[in-house]
């Protein structure tokens, strides 16, 4: 998952999903999936992020020692650019939305 907006209002983290693009490289040709170009470090191999696959979750204490790789941070350009073509993408596209309070968050990991 990747964090692509903070909500300080209400405490919550949108995340979108993160997938290797291995064995799948017809899902690129989906407007809703974005091609990670410049992806190492921190993820091993050549990704996408599926912008309509969205998550909202609690942020709450703790909540930190389950982040990828200590939490390091994809290129700015890459995040710029996946934020940008969300952002453009649901403008007219109805998006799937997932919300997680941190019992859910727990029970499931």
């Amino acid at each position: 998952m990747l964090i692509i907006y903070k909500n300080y209002q209400d405490n919550t983290l949108m995340l979108i999903n993160i997938s290797k693009v291995d064995g799948k490289p017809a899902w690129l040709t989906y407007p809703f999936n974005v091609l990670i170009r410049n992806y190492k470090p921190p993820l091993p191999k050549l990704s996408f992020a599926k912008i309509n696959d969205n998550y909202i979750i609690e942020n709450f204490k703790g909540l930190d020692k389950y982040l990828y790789k200590n939490g390091q941070k994809i290129d700015s350009l890459e995040l710029k650019n996946i934020i940008y073509r969300y952002n453009k993408y649901v403008k007219n596209n109805k998006i799937e939305l997932t919300s997680f309070t941190k019992d859910d968050f727990l029970k499931i990991n």
